[in-house]
């Protein structure tokens, strides 16, 4: 469980990063009809996530534009967006995923989404 390389990303300007390799989050898999729901939702949603054995993989492409971690600067000595970069990128990407299909979703299921989404984050961190 866990990061599958480094963040890698290009500045493009405040709050403007782009990715230049992928990024992929190894989540552990809970067996259970639920967790393909979960998967299944979010392949709906195009997200790249994968499943094997035990785990499952949710990836950022290639040129995926983000602003990283938006953590205001005065709460830096409390947490650092670096410290939770890579987190936020995926969570960044199901978030866009959510926004690009909310208008096709009732609010249960966006719901639901959105806390696994968090979900995802704290794990991530």
């Amino acid at each position: 469980m866990g990061w599958h390389g480094l963040l890698q990303a290009e500045f493009h300007g405040a709050k403007h990063w782009v990715l230049t390799e992928t990024l992929t989050y190894e989540l552990e898999k809970i067996r259970s009809i639920e967790m393909d729901r979960w998967v299944s939702s979010w392949k709906n949603l195009n997200v790249d996530i994968e499943t094997t054995p035990g785990t499952i993989l949710i990836t950022a492409p290639i040129g995926y534009e983000t602003d990283l971690a938006s953590i205001p600067r005065f709460t830096w000595n409390i947490i650092s967006p670096w410290d939770v970069a890579r987190a936020a990128v995926i969570h960044d990407v199901l978030y866009g995923a959510l926004r690009k299909a909310r208008t096709g979703l009732n609010p249960q299921t966006v719901n639901i989404l959105r806390a696994q989404a968090d979900n995802v984050f704290r794990k991530g961190m």
